[in-house]
């Protein structure tokens, strides 16, 4: 809502790309009148790009228009950094999730507003999409690569198979769904700011994982399902934690300077997260009789040209990272700022655009 130098009050929103106004009577809480269109075709620049790229104060109106900026395309990178490849824009997914043999990759498209699922063959290069449900997010695989685990935006956490069929409910009030068990019993969900391990069949009970201090941000099984990585701020700043299996509550802290996205190599024996500094970092991890950890070391800096708010995926032998990139396309657009758009609402004539 944004409040006028005349004393009147508007609501802003965005209905199929298009910026509308309607006059909004504060006293009474009602609306009056019709909405009226005032922007075609905002665009949708955040990260997530979900929310549009327009802004409003004391009868000033900033946008911009030009539809989505968030369509670069994924690159392979080498544990030095080094690009090997990088993918054609219709593999142009964010949150990429490997599948267990590595032929096809897994994650979230964003287009008018909202976010679905899609997969992606990287030998063929096609894309399907897999949801229609107006808002998708978190998807991860199945171990067997038949199904897909995924979070609703009404916040229930959702099973299906590859074509979309069969979905059912496995929880609701999910806020991030994680992680889905190497043997194919358990998914990793985050719920009211800590964990909660969902059995698939629903046979069995949840497992929930006692809040700790600070908060959970992210968890992934260990390959061979003993273990659990997590991010908690938990020391006033996100770190890396392995954390035993439930009802065991022996937990490592493994990052030193902070650490976030981390993310298991298929033997189980290495750990990648990134530093503070955007630094890819590796631990050699041993599982065996006692768990261990070894010195966190650095690989590679990870380039300005990545986005890694959207995680990224890593190669079953550890040699290869599959990164999202970063389209400037939106640093491009031009910012349009018009003095007292409000002015042709009730007749009259703003001043002209001014295009920054």
């Amino acid at each position: 809502m944004t409040r006028t130098p005349v004393g009147k009050s508007y609501l802003l929103f965005v209905r199929n790309s298009d910026l509308l106004a309607q006059e909004f009577d504060e006293t009474a809480g009602v609306v009056r009148g019709s909405s009226k269109v005032i922007v075609n075709d905002i665009g949708l620049v955040a990260n997530p790009p979900l929310r549009p790229a327009v802004g409003a104060s004391n009868g000033v109106l900033a946008y911009q228009t030009g539809g989505i900026a968030d369509v670069a395309p994924l690159i392979w990178v080498n544990r030095s950094g080094g690009e090997l490849q990088r993918l054609s824009r219709g593999a142009s997914i964010r949150s990429p999730q490997l599948s267990a043999d590595g032929e096809r990759v897994l994650g979230m498209r964003f287009g008018s507003g909202v976010s679905e699922i899609w997969i992606t063959d990287l030998q063929r290069g096609a894309s399907t999409q897999i949801t229609f449900s107006r808002s998708a997010f978190d998807a991860v695989w199945s171990p067997d690569g038949t199904k897909i685990a995924y979070r609703r935006i009404d916040g229930s956490a959702i099973i299906a198979g590859i074509d979309g069929s069969g979905e059912r409910q496995i929880a609701k009030a999910v806020n991030r769904l994680w992680d889905w068990s190497r043997d194919g019993r358990m998914v990793l969900l985050g719920i009211s700011g800590g964990y909660t391990i969902v059995p698939v069949n629903g046979s069995e009970k949840p497992i929930v994982i006692p809040p700790l201090s600070g908060r959970l941000r992210e968890g992934n099984f260990s390959p061979d399902g003993r273990y659990i990585v997590l991010v908690s701020d938990e020391s006033g700043r996100d770190e890396i934690y392995v954390q035993a299996m439930p009802p065991a509550s022996f937990r490592t802290k493994i990052s030193i300077n902070g650490g976030i996205l981390p993310r298991w190599r298929a033997d189980g024996k290495e750990l990648f997260f990134v530093s503070p500094d955007s630094t890819m970092m590796s631990v050699e991890i041993n599982t065996g009789a006692t768990f261990s950890a070894g010195i966190p070391r650095a690989l590679f800096k990870v380039a300005s040209g990545a986005n890694l708010i959207y995680g990224y995926a890593v190669r079953n032998d550890g040699q290869q990272f599959l990164i999202p990139g970063r389209d400037t396309q939106a640093e491009t657009w031009p910012i349009t700022v018009v003095m007292n758009w409000w002015v042709e609402l009730e007749g009259g004539v703003s001043s002209r655009p001014d295009v920054r």
